[in-house]
């Protein structure tokens, strides 16, 4: 029996690039409508300053609020950019954590304030002092294009995914944050990161700027990967990287997975009501 791992990402990478501001009650409502459809692996939120991205400020009490009425096998995960991230989600119970760290120093420098080896400084200090209950995945945004300066060359991303496998997290996530991958570009990253480590350690998470997310994902999968980002109704994008799109939607990937033969655990019709739901409160405010 085949199967594949989803973690939808909706509620955390969906919602802040939208312009609404969600109230808690409201992404409590459309969490627990995605776990109802199957989603077992869900980025519910980030611990970052208010002032730069406000759709995330209520995450703390979003977290205190979900985390007891969720069923066990539910994995919730947070982004934590900092140490001052790390205490909060500690606090609140968080077993699953998002790191961030880029191959682009445009890119580090706009969205973490530092360049890319500051970033990996910056992950190993979090990594030194999160305890060993709590899972680390660590996003590596522009895998593959940089809107700044073009197609990320070989060196660079050698360099930086080394970096990556060195820092003791438990999986890297290549991220396609503008949407410029194809199947092509995602073996060869594939085959690359392959070299340093096992790509059971790998995720993808890609956008759909020019339609090619399912064609990359499923390019991703047949190379070994089993571990994929998604975002329930295609929502959001990232409000760092000009003309990112938004992410692939779950309800693609799922029925790409189906009509496949390869079990996700998520129920199309649940998911497609969650999506209609958030989407509508969105249009709302």
């Amino acid at each position: 029996m085949k199967t594949v791992n989803i973690c939808e990402v909706g509620p955390r990478d969906g919602l802040q690039n939208e312009e609404a501001v969600l109230d808690v009650q409201t992404k409590l409502q459309f969490i627990l409508k995605l776990i109802d459809a199957g989603c077992s692996h869900i980025e519910a939120g980030a611990f970052v300053k208010a002032s730069a991205i406000p759709q995330m400020a209520n995450s703390l009490e979003l977290f205190k609020e979900l985390l007891p009425r969720i069923p066990q096998h539910v994995k919730l995960a947070a982004l934590v950019p900092n140490l001052r991230g790390l205490e909060q989600a500690i606090e609140c119970g968080v077993s699953h954590i998002g790191l961030l760290s880029a191959c682009s120093e445009e890119f580090c420098q706009r969205n973490l304030n530092t360049d890319i080896k500051g970033s990996f400084r910056r992950i190993g200090e979090i990594v030194k002092n999160c305890p060993d209950s709590i899972n680390t995945r660590l996003y590596l945004s522009m895998s593959f294009f940089c809107p700044w300066t073009g197609p990320v060359n070989n060196s660079l991303f050698h360099k930086t995914i080394r970096s990556a496998f060195d820092c003791g997290v438990d999986q890297i996530v290549l991220s396609d944050t503008t949407g410029h991958a194809t199947p092509n570009f995602v073996e060869q990253r594939l085959a690359q990161s392959s070299e340093f480590g096992s790509i059971k350690d790998i995720a993808c998470h890609f956008h759909n700027t020019y339609g090619m997310a399912v064609a990359n994902v499923w390019q991703a999968w047949n190379c070994g990967v089993r571990n994929f980002d998604s975002s329930a109704g295609g929502l959001g994008g990232c409000p760092y990287a000009p003309g990112a799109s938004g992410n692939v939607s779950t309800e693609e990937l799922v029925y790409l997975f189906d009509k496949s033969g390869i079990i996700s655990g998520i129920d199309r019709d649940k998911l497609s009501s969650a999506s209609g739901s958030i989407k509508e409160q969105l249009r709302l405010k």
